[in-house]
């Protein structure tokens, strides 16, 4: 909540649901409802039956006090594909041919990421593959 904060983003604070919704103007019999479910939703940890599905990290909520953050704005860390590369960094044509003279790293290159993310690990990426690249092009 300290980050909100320190941006200037509003962070809503009730002791009921129903208050809570009031304060970010949606409908407290919808918003009440979809806690309601996704709390239902909830077993050991995951919520396979809740829209979306969640496979771990999944907690019920339902001890006040309640916060909401509005509006919400999303934070893109990466994106999934992008132009492909090799081991060495070497821009790929569709078809895997290397395009002569031409590397790449940063998070749009390679296929390091496509079915899931681990947080921190675009960084990583981004690293290794940028030196890589940056030795093979001084080469």
């Amino acid at each position: 909540m300290q980050t909100f904060a320190r941006l200037g983003r509003p962070v809503h604070q009730a002791d009921s649901l129903e208050e809570l919704a009031a304060m970010i103007g949606v409908s407290a019999e919808a918003f009440v409802q979809t806690v309601s479910d996704f709390n239902a939703a909830v077993t050991e940890g995951a919520t396979p039956g809740a829209p979306p599905p969640k496979a771990t990290l999944a907690t019920r909520i339902e001890t006040p006090p309640f916060y909401a953050f509005s509006p919400l704005m999303p934070g893109i860390t990466l994106t999934f594909g992008g132009i492909m590369i090799n081991e060495r960094a070497q821009a790929q044509e569709a078809d895997g041919r290397v395009i002569p003279g031409l590397f790449a790293a940063g998070e749009g290159a390679g296929a390091a990421f496509f079915h899931d993310y681990i947080g921190g690990g675009s960084l990583t990426n981004c690293l290794v593959m940028g030196r890589i690249a940056g030795r093979n092009a001084a080469a």
